[in-house]
């Protein structure tokens, strides 16, 4: 869970508002894709160089606008931390 909610802070990162719906967008695509990953894992094993044939399946994760709200924040503080 650490690494979905890592992975959507990054895809969440502070944008002009012209490109902030070209980056909802990105945050959407990424969400289906590690769902997909997760509901087959073994079927994805060629595409991402990792061998997750012995991986079991997971169900889909559901999409919070909380979290996602939340994976902003923590990347905007992480940015000025890391500074």
């Amino acid at each position: 869970m650490k690494r979905v909610l890592f992975l959507l802070s990054v895809l969440v990162s502070v944008v002009s508002s012209s490109a902030q719906v070209e980056l909802e967008e990105c945050v959407v695509d990424a969400f289906n894709y590690l769902n997909a990953v997760r509901q087959n894992p073994s079927a994805y094993s060629g595409k991402i160089g990792v061998d997750l044939g012995e991986v079991e399946p997971r169900p889909a994760l559901q999409w919070n606008e909380s979290l996602i709200r939340a994976a902003g924040v923590v990347l905007r503080n992480w940015r000025v931390w890391s500074m």
